[in-house]
Parts: structure tokens; C-alpha cells; sequence
């Protein structure tokens, strides 16, 4: 008898720390499910930004912030102009997936970004090639009929 009312109370402790693992559990996903929606908005707010993405690939955004679209986060912002003084998004609105981002610099304006930019370049030493921004691909040639 006393064994049977031992194993009900050792079956009830372990319920309890069940059920309070569960709850623990989720409270944490909701704190981090809070967290991320709190970090939506605009943390870089006035500043030029220069993205680079997964696919080696960079992007100047103008203003940028975090939006959600679904389960996806994105850094929105227009295309500013870049080092050359033009880009092809310069002026749209970019959307661009925060999974695909590998570094963000950060810049007050466009003049400063491009500075740096010079500084940098400069910098290298003669036996070192400076590196250049992608080109663009041109569309593959459409088949005449």
C-alpha cells in the first residue's frame, strides 16, 4: 500500500514537471516569437546601407528597415546609388531576404559610403587587383520566329 501510494506521488511529481517544462517551454517561444516582431521597424533610420548578399552580390539601401511578409523577414529600403555613382535599383523599393544577408555596412549618407569605397581601393597594394562590382547579365538572346 505504501508502495502503491509512493509510485502515485512519484507519478504526479513527474506530471507536474512535465506540464511545467511544457509551459516553460512555451513562454520562451513566445518571448522569442515577441522578440523578433519587436525587432521589425527601423533600426537604421536615415542611413545608407551597403548589403552584401549570399551570391556575392551588394546592394545600396537608402533608409532601410525590417519588414515581415508571411514567416519571412525582409530589409526594405530604396536603392540608392552606389559607389559609381548609379545602380540599377536606385530609387525603386528592394526587398531583400535577411537569410540571404552576409554583411551590412552601415553609412550616414551615400557621400561617406563612397569614400570609404576610394579609401579602401586605395589602400591595396599595387599587386593586388581591386575588385569589381558585378555586371549585370544581359537577358539570354530571345529566338527569332
Amino acid at each position: 500500500m505504501r508502495t502503491r501510494r509512493l509510485s502515485l506521488a512519484c507519478a504526479g511529481v513527474a506530471m507536474l514537471a512535465f506540464v511545467g517544462y511544457f509551459a516553460v517551454s512555451r513562454l520562451q517561444a513566445r518571448a522569442a516569437a515577441f522578440a523578433a516582431e519587436a525587432a521589425v521597424g527601423n533600426p537604421f533610420p536615415g542611413k545608407v546601407l551597403l548589403v552584401f548578399l549570399d551570391s556575392r552580390s551588394s546592394i545600396p539601401l537608402n533608409n532601410p528597415e525590417v519588414r515581415k511578409l508571411g514567416d519571412a523577414t525582409f530589409l526594405v529600403g530604396k536603392g540608392s546609388e552606389d559607389i559609381h555613382g548609379h545602380h540599377w535599383a536606385n530609387k525603386r523599393t528592394v526587398w531583400l531576404p535577411l537569410e540571404r544577408v552576409e554583411m551590412i555596412t552601415e553609412f550616414d549618407n551615400v557621400d561617406e559610403m563612397k569614400k570609404a569605397w576610394k579609401e579602401a581601393m586605395e589602400s591595396l597594394p599595387a599587386d593586388v587587383p581591386s575588385p569589381a562590382l558585378p555586371k549585370e547579365k544581359a537577358p539570354p538572346p530571345q529566338k527569332k520566329e
